[in-house]
């Protein structure tokens, strides 16, 4: 109901959440397609939180978004570490015109639906099924009952209970080669310094991205510590700010006050960028439709072809 992005029509938002949950009580299968402002449509299942959270508000995750929204132009190149299904790259792509993508996520099943929703929006992405860390290899992939918490399972992870996979791992380095982006966005549930130390040549190069991480205490179960990831960043040129709306510098070795954070070399530079007028901007209220698939219609879907217009790099490319 407080959502931004809902300011203006709280009552409507508070109809599709109802709406959802009484379709969805006692555990009943139900599929929806969420369009965005009339430019982007999201598949959304039950378990599947940040769709569903785009039900609720279109633009969930508003600070994060309406940053990318901001900074990126047409033929910038956009990194999503941690794609999910593909809320960020779907929403970034229809509102950039002309924006590259790359989409990695390395856990199968929301691979599928990450290929899904970008090809209902009709995308161009470069699709990569693999994880992302300090090294090339081969690491243990947990499943949590939350798929937003889906991480690299942690070096005597207390969860026994959770199933794990074994993923590919490559560098980011590795998977960009020579096509910097401008901006890099990291949600890997803690494994965010690990996906830097990956990144070290990328990070030192003339034309460094921006950094758009998850920093909220998440890399304790990593043993990582705020200040490791400051004081990696400070040694490449790097400076944290706090997505609060002024980009305020964050010098402390405590977990900052927003649970994602910018980071570059030069915040000058990003916010003449953000200055300049952008129609990729989000109003409020974000117009969010739902239409509710029939079991004919998921029926349909499920046995149709998969969607073969979105190149998948192979995972050797570098």
């Amino acid at each position: 109901m407080e959502h931004p992005a809902n300011r203006g029509a709280r009552a409507a938002a508070l109809f599709r959440a109802a709406g959802w949950h009484w379709r969805t009580r006692g555990g009943k299968q139900v599929e929806a397609v969420v369009t965005v402002d009339g430019r982007t449509s999201v598949v959304v299942h039950p378990g599947q939180f940040s769709a569903v959270w785009t039900l609720y508000d279109g633009v969930h995750e508003w600070e994060e978004l309406q940053f990318c929204f901001g900074y990126l132009r047409p033929g910038d190149h956009f990194v999503d570490v941690g794609a999910n299904v593909g809320v960020f790259s779907a929403l970034v792509g229809t509102r950039v015109p002309g924006v590259r993508i790359t989409s990695i996520e390395p856990y199968p099943p929301i691979v599928a639906d990450l290929r899904q929703n970008l090809a209902l929006n009709g995308m161009d992405v470069t699709l990569l099924d693999c994880a992302v860390g300090a090294e090339s290899g081969t690491a243990t992939f947990e499943v949590l009952p939350r798929d937003v918490l889906n991480r690299m399972a942690p070096a005597g992870s207390a969860d026994t209970s959770a199933p794990t996979i074994a993923v590919p791992v490559k560098t980011l380095d590795a998977l960009v080669g020579g096509d910097s982006p401008a901006l890099v966005k990291i949600d890997v549930e803690g494994f965010e310094l690990n996906v830097l130390r990956g990144a070290r040549q990328l990070l030192s190069g003339e034309s460094s991205p921006v950094l758009l991480f998850e920093h909220c205490g998440h890399g304790a179960a990593f043993g990582i510590t705020p200040r490791d990831i400051r004081t990696f960043l400070a040694e490449l040129g790097y400076r944290i700010y706090l997505l609060d709306g002024h980009l305020t510098p964050w010098d402390s070795d405590d977990l900052p006050t927003t649970p994602n954070v910018v980071s570059a070399r030069d915040i000058e530079a990003v916010r003449r960028r953000l200055r300049e007028p952008t129609a990729a901007v989000a109003r409020p209220p974000v117009k969010v439709k739902v239409r509710y698939r029939s079991s004919r219609e998921r029926a349909k879907t499920r046995a149709g072809p998969s969607p073969t217009s979105i190149p998948r790099s192979a995972l050797d490319r570098s």
